[in-house]
């Protein structure tokens, strides 16, 4: 096992175990490890949050740093670039190249990563590579026509070079300034209709040759001053989001520029960058939309506004926070008309509605746990939804209320105001409650309180943890009594979101058994694994992937199980014990969702299962 290093996310502030999570994909030379929660490398973190995380960084990780920097074939690096490989299959590859000695090119075959097509294609880039420095003779102008002058000097990129038919892609190469610059290459590729293959020059360089092409060409001017309609363009890119499916938009400043990401299926794809003038005229205009006060930028501020598309409605949760670039803006998409969700369509299998039902039947609490931002809420207001058909006595302590639920008493928790979880509950112990639900416990005395209750009523909370096994040590290292946990708790779910391949897009990929097992997989599972990945297309915007599913593990607390953990059985045996009756980890229903075509065995990889 590696060695544990846990680090505090510059993004999202959550900390996460850095040597079980992934690399990034940003620079093949140079990657750096991404936050399980959001999901968001430290590529844009400050050099001393960088310098920190290497300079204590254990040697394992540091070795995959160094093999990835010493490795002498630019081979992987360009697929990477390209988005045909991520880091962690190129690492992959390397790892299995170091015992078997076979060629970088080969084993991506063999991978199922590329086609031999493909393979020839890059091979040849390889050896013949693009100029140090282009020239107009270098240009495609036919790709600049159909892109448009305006939209290459927005984005400073130049399509050069012919683009060129290998398997079933064309591949256009393009010059870029931006490493991680994902909107554009969607957007180059949806108007190229090709592949494009970024390889990254000065910005000076590409604004230079673009200004010499227009003085060649005698079109129009292609500098103009930006001029922002903040309130048009606010409504633009909230319609934006929406229309691509986005759960998040952050509006986050550097020293010089402003730029934009949406979140889509979990991964943050930068959409815009402009100059650092318009930060303030732009969140003011947001802080106005959202009723906030906009005389107040050193402190976080939170506010709400409702859009519509078509016969959707959508809340957007807009929250402000400071830093020493000035505010940034995160903003969380919540389709009204969509988000509350029947309890039979949320993904659990059938074994798992039928005992979910019965434990909601009785007093007890039941334990919804995973990480942050893999659907756990999702999963908390189905089951409300469910409970409010029935005659039960239902309330929540929400921070904040996601939606309004009819026949459901909702309170949002509010401690400047005096009103705490604790609060809540000691309050709602006169109302004689048949169910409450309880969005987080954030301290011991709120989860003791809320277990004691579930003696008479149906808790339905919220905790964050990797495993049904781990909602069990954690609560214990809180310092809750075994007997309190064996008495109170009657069911526990733990799920994962994982990106759901595209099915416009959808191929099986041959990958030999002994590949899977390197790549994780034990040799039963390698052996009868038929593996399925999406090629890209319009649909999917060329991603592969288009949408979630969540995965499910659930345990039920019987009898025997109870009394392991008063008998303070760590949860390894607690789990071993419920394999035997039937219980399905997270790593064999992810296996089945791979198997059935579901999902790609990069999210596998992805979520360490």
């Amino acid at each position: 096992m590696p060695e544990e290093y846990v680090v505090q996310c510059f993004n999202c502030l959550g900390e996460f175990d850095s040597s079980t999570s992934v690399w990034c994909s940003c620079d093949p030379k140079n990657p750096t490890k991404l936050c399980p929660y959001c999901l968001q490398c430290f590529c844009n973190a400050s050099d001393e949050y960088k310098e920190r995380f290497w300079k204590y960084a254990p040697r394992e990780i540091q070795a995959e740093r160094e093999s990835l920097k010493s490795s002498k074939e630019k081979l992987g690096e360009i697929l990477v670039r390209a988005h045909l490989l991520s880091t962690e299959q190129l690492l992959t590859a390397l790892a299995i190249q170091s015992q078997t000695g076979k060629k970088l090119g080969e084993l991506f075959v063999e991978l199922g990563n590329i086609e031999t097509e493909v393979l020839d294609y890059f091979l040849k880039l390889q050896n013949d590579p693009p100029p140090e420095k282009l020239t107009i003779q270098h240009i495609n102008l036919p790709a600049i026509e159909k892109l448009g002058a305006q939209f290459c000097v927005a984005r400073k990129i130049i399509p050069f070079f012919q683009a060129s038919e290998a398997g079933k892609r064309t591949f256009q190469p393009v010059a870029m300034v931006h490493r991680n610059d994902i909107a554009t290459w969607e957007l180059i590729a949806k108007k190229l209709a090709c592949h494009p293959v970024p390889f990254f020059y000065d910005s000076d360089e590409i604004v230079a040759l673009l200004q010499n092409l227009h003085r060649r060409e005698e079109t129009k001017p292609l500098f103009v001053e930006e001029s922002i309609d903040y309130n048009s363009f606010i409504q633009k890119l909230f319609m934006s989001a929406i229309k691509r499916n986005a759960s998040d938009i952050h509006i986050e400043s550097s020293d010089i520029e402003i730029s934009i990401r949406f979140r889509i299926d979990g991964i943050l794809y930068k959409v815009k960058q402009f100059s650092k003038k318009h930060q303030i005229p732009l969140i003011e205009a947001i802080k106005k939309l959202a009723h906030m006060d906009s005389s107040i930028n050193q402190l976080p501020q939170s506010g709400k506004l409702v859009m519509k598309l078509q016969t959707n409605r959508f809340q957007m949760n807009i929250i402000t926070f400071p830093s020493i670039n000035g505010e940034s803006i995160s903003v969380k998409i919540i389709n009204i008309s969509e988000f509350l969700k029947d309890l039979d369509q949320i993904g659990l299998s059938t074994d798992q509605y039928t005992e979910l039902k019965l434990a909601l039947e009785n007093p007890g609490m039941i334990i919804i746990s995973g990480p942050l931002m893999n659907g756990t809420v999702t999963t908390e207001y189905a089951i409300l939804k469910d409970l409010s058909k029935t005659n039960k006595k239902i309330f929540t302590l929400e921070a904040p209320i996601q939606q309004k639920i009819e026949n459901v008493h909702q309170s949002e928790i509010n401690p400047s105001a005096g009103f705490d979880y604790l609060t809540g509950l000691n309050s709602l112990l006169q109302s004689d409650p048949d169910c409450i639900y309880v969005s987080d416990m954030p301290s011991v005395e709120v989860t003791v309180q809320a277990l004691k209750i579930a003696s008479r009523a149906i808790i339905i909370s919220d905790f964050n943890a990797s495993s049904c096994g781990q909602v069990i040590t954690a609560l214990r290292d809180l310092g809750v009594p075994n007997v309190l946990l064996a008495s109170s708790i009657s069911y526990i779910i733990n799920q994962r979101l994982v990106r759901k391949i595209c099915d416009k897009c959808k191929e099986i990929t041959p990958i030999s058994p002994s590949i899977l097992q390197h790549m994780g997989f034990s040799k039963k599972e390698a052996a009868t694994l038929q593996i399925f990945e999406g090629k890209g297309c319009e649909t999917c915007n060329f991603i592969g992937y288009n949408g979630r599913i969540a995965l499910f593990e659930s345990l039920k607390l019987t009898p025997a199980l109870k009394s392991m953990i008063v008998q303070d059985e760590p949860d390894s045996r607690i789990v071993q014990h419920a394999l035997k009756q039937g219980f399905k980890g997270l790593h064999e229903v992810c296996i089945e969702k791979i198997q059935k075509g579901f999902t790609t065995i990069e999210e596998f990889q992805r979520l360490k299962l």
